[in-house]
């Protein structure tokens, strides 16, 4: 375990205790062996172990909030559940809905068939999601499916469109505030044009293209 941790920049730690069953090919564990082994192998990992992971396989409702408890207790700073399409509707959706619950008011993104509908959903949802993952940046972006959007520092932006047609963005800075000023388009050729809307900055970025934006200080 020593020699294999010092071979890879990060690992995760599988945590999974599943319900009790003597004739259970996984075998009977500890219903602390969740915690324990997070500990554990984040001694042996040196501080590479990024997270853990569990899932749903022979696993109650109660035994699955037990797991992620476990992780968390013992020291996960990210969690990550196996897998999307059993846990939205398959045998472990109940799982996923007590834990759920559990987290009361945390965000649940569903992507329907699978993670590859994440590049047509509408752009309402993406809004939604955006929000939560750039609110500790004070950022608040909406754009529809195919929208890059890259933070490079506290004072300068990227908005760049992967669509074969025009889109609206919009784009506002509640932390930093102040005037964005344009300093790069690509092609050189794109013509756009952000104008102030709604607080922040909204405007229409041309198919195929980018725009560098920085805060005027």
């Amino acid at each position: 375990m020593f020699r294999e941790t010092e071979l890879f920049d990060a690992v995760y730690t599988g945590t999974e205790t599943r319900d009790p069953e003597p004739s259970d090919s996984f075998g009977i564990n500890r219903k602390f062996g969740g915690y324990y082994i997070m500990r554990w192998l984040s001694d042996v990992a040196g501080g590479k172990n990024l997270g853990g992971w569990f899932d749903y396989i022979r696993t109650a409702p109660a035994t699955f909030l037990e797991q992620a408890r476990q992780t968390v207790l013992g020291g996960a700073c990210e969690v990550m559940l196996f897998n999307y399409t059993r846990l939205i509707s398959g045998p472990g959706a109940e799982n996923m809905r007590v834990l759920r619950e559990e987290l009361g008011n945390a965000f649940v993104l569903e992507l329907g068939e699978g993670a590859r509908t994440l590049q047509a959903m509408p752009e309402e949802h993406l809004d939604r999601m955006r929000d939560v993952v750039l609110a500790p940046f004070g950022i608040v972006f909406h754009a529809p499916a195919w929208v890059g959007l890259y933070l490079l520092g506290e004072d300068a932006v990227v908005i760049e469109n992967f669509n074969d047609r025009p889109v609206a963005v919009h784009l506002s800075d509640t932390a930093g505030g102040g005037e964005m000023r344009q300093e790069l388009v690509l092609p050189m050729s794109a013509v756009v044009a952000l104008e102030a809307s709604g607080g922040g900055f909204g405007g229409t970025i041309p198919a195929r293209s980018l725009v560098a934006l920085s805060r005027v200080l």
